[in-house]
């Protein structure tokens, strides 16, 4: 999900013993993909090809549910102070 707005990632796959990196960018690279099978397997189940993610759409996205959150804390504040001046 966030693969767009990232500078630097790394997908591994820590379900066996020892770690297996699947795919990774480095910042201004091209991404290397390691395992093209479970690539492929996790583009088809998550969409995250690039014609599937508007990052201009997602970003939106997270900073709407950034704002939604803040504002859900500033709710939970105000309500705790009221309820230690009762």
């Amino acid at each position: 999900m966030f693969i767009p707005l990232s500078d630097y990632w790394v997908l591994v796959d820590n379900s066996r013993t020892s770690y297996e990196i699947i795919a990774e960018r480095k910042r201004n690279l091209e991404s290397t993909i390691f395992d093209e099978q479970r690539w492929n397997a996790l583009l088809r189940t998550t969409a995250l090809d690039k014609e599937a993610v508007n990052s201009d759409e997602l970003k939106e996205k997270i900073l709407r549910g950034l704002e939604v959150a803040i504002q859900k804390l500033i709710r939970a504040k105000q309500q705790n102070k009221k309820k230690t001046i009762t």
